[in-house]
């Protein structure tokens, strides 16, 4: 056999291979697989991330590396990810910006559909709608029944343009047909301050930062943004039980360059989704009260695609102003 076609003949044997044969040609290159996060170590995303990358390394066989791109509301790391060589070395863990940034900017280095291979969402994060402690009202329809008598009297903490908790605060209002001043906030940490001090009266978070709080008596939890109760509070409801249609989580996932061969896009998957069965991944998870999701790469494709359909409209019908 000649050698250009031995070498052809051996590598797609390998790349059909089980996942640790896989592991195992790019580690005998020398080249570890790295996961390319938009944002500062730290964060959600980030510590997901390397959690993610350990496991992940583990079962493939092989060395992953956790690189920090932050900057331009994530962009800088979605671009470097877009130009990348589609041989599954490197990875972008992308998180709800990915979906709202083609909003926020008019140009984007890249297409934020044909850029890309997705390959898995990995989790849901739903957000807490709470209040502050001595609020005169305890569930969702109270709420928007006192919002209602009092158009404008009310307040939300708004963390983030263009964030998950911003975006649910928006399409709260617009489905409850409610009037409710948004105070802007750089951070989250910052606005539950606020909240826990009496200074706002309401604010959409994510469900792990505000838990102990909830618990501690210092906020009053109205409702979860996700379909179902939570574990860890399953006593809070879901909004949508009192807001038809009502949902709305932080959602993270891995992506490849586009172009890359489907049966590398299927391997990759079925490793990821192997790793949200391990023991470390579950504890992170559950420490984040995040939803483990685990979408095909058709499903997480389709959801990009149908989730910046909904925000676009969201953006439109609210009348959201981007400065960029």
């Amino acid at each position: 056999m000649p050698r250009p076609v031995q070498r052809r003949f051996i590598l797609d044997a390998l790349m059909a291979a089980p996942l640790l044969t896989l592991g195992g040609l790019a580690q005998a290159q020398g080249r570890p697989m790295t996961i390319v996060v938009g944002s500062t170590a730290g964060g959600s995303t980030d510590t997901l991330a390397r959690v993610l990358g350990k496991v992940l390394g583990e079962q493939l066989g092989r060395s992953v590396v956790i690189d920090n791109k932050p900057g331009a509301n994530g962009t800088i790391a979605d671009g470097l990810v877009a130009r990348a060589a589609p041989d599954g070395n490197t990875l972008l863990m992308a998180a709800m910006a990915f979906t709202v940034n083609p909003l926020i900017y008019k140009k984007l280095p890249y297409d934020p559909l044909d850029s890309f291979t997705p390959l898995t969402m990995v989790a849901r994060l739903p957000n807490l709608l709470v209040a502050r402690k001595d609020a005169p009202f305890n569930t969702a329809a109270e709420l928007i029944a006192y919002a209602k008598a009092h158009p404008g009297k009310l307040n939300f903490a708004v963390a983030g343009l263009g964030s998950s908790i911003h975006l649910a605060t928006e399409d709260f209002k617009l489905r409850t047909g409610t009037t409710m001043l948004a105070v802007p906030y750089k951070g989250t940490s910052a606005a539950l301050t606020d909240l826990m001090a009496g200074a706002v009266d309401l604010l959409f978070v994510g469900s792990a930062s505000a838990m102990s709080h909830v618990q501690a008596g210092s906020v009053k939890a109205i409702g979860v943004t996700s379909k179902a109760p939570i574990a860890q509070l399953p006593n809070v409801p879901p909004l949508s039980a009192t807001v038809p249609g009502f949902e709305s989580s932080a959602w993270f996932g891995l992506m490849g360059p586009s172009k890359m061969d489907p049966r590398l896009t299927e391997t990759l998957y079925q490793a990821i989704k192997a790793c949200l069965s391990h023991p470390d991944m579950v504890a992170k998870l559950d420490a984040e009260a995040a939803i483990r999701v685990s979408y095909t790469p058709a499903e997480f494709s389709q959801f990009i695609r149908d989730e910046m359909t909904r925000l676009r409209d969201l953006v439109t019908r609210a009348n959201i102003k981007f400065e960029s």
